[in-house]
């Protein structure tokens, strides 16, 4: 009998344990042999143009020092960075989005629900803070010639600004739940908003000059550009 219970403690411990851990690949951003966006392990841009960033800062230390404004990794050694907003009201410029996106490692279960975690931080530079920071959930992976393709998905889950730090100095933890529809085996991360409809906050420019002039922003230009780091994770709830 004893050794019965024990048996099926170790059964519901190892369900548990199982049912808890990250679904997210390369969640952590270390896995990277080539050491660029382009070499990062599972995941990609979603439109060819897209320049999304990654930073190491045991490799590129002179560059992370520099795009980062010194700020740490908030654990590991990597993290990825893009523009959730830029834009020119005095150029006829096309505004700037970038996406990225990652395969599941399991499909999501219909109707259960999922715990999400990720760290985030505004770069120093970035004068306005967007407040549309969003994740989209899909069955197929998203692939998209032009950024008006993208602005047309719905994202499920939407960041406000009260959920992190707005003050760019320090990264902020952000968590929120999702029930799934149902075999959703995809991720995309990034600003779905139009310029119109993306929210913002103003806030200066640092005037360290170690953080500064890194996108040349000129008269008119907004831009908002996000740090993710530490582990993004989405798990099931017990």
């Amino acid at each position: 009998m004893n050794r019965l219970i024990l048996i099926l403690e170790i059964i519901v411990f190892n369900v548990n344990v199982t049912s808890s851990q990250n679904i997210v690949n390369n969640g952590g951003f270390e896995d990277n042999p080539g050491n660029s966006y382009n070499s990062l392990n599972f995941w990609k841009k979603c439109v060819l143009s897209d320049t999304p960033d990654y930073f190491n800062d045991s490799i590129f230390s002179v560059v992370f020092s520099k795009y980062t404004g010194n700020a740490n990794v908030h654990s590991g050694r990597g993290c990825v960075g893009f523009f959730s907003y830029r834009t020119n009201e005095n150029k006829k410029d096309k505004p700037v989005r970038e996406f990225i996106q990652v395969p599941l490692k399991n499909c999501l279960e219909k109707d259960s629900v999922y715990n999400i975690e990720l760290c985030l931080l505004f770069d120093i530079e970035s004068n306005v803070l967007c407040n549309s920071f969003a994740m989209y959930f899909s069955q197929t992976e998203v692939s998209c010639v032009k950024t008006e393709e993208i602005l047309s998905l719905t994202p499920q889950i939407l960041f406000s600004l009260d959920d992190y730090s707005v003050n760019n100095d320090n990264w902020s933890r952000v968590k929120g739940t999702y029930r799934a529809m149902g075999n959703e085996s995809f991720l995309m991360l990034g600003n779905f908003n139009s310029d119109e409809n993306s929210e913002l906050e103003f806030t200066e420019i640092s005037t360290d000059q170690k953080k500064h002039s890194k996108w040349n922003l000129g008269a008119g230009e907004l831009a908002s550009y996000l740090y993710i780091e530490q582990k993004l994770r989405i798990s099931l709830c017990l």
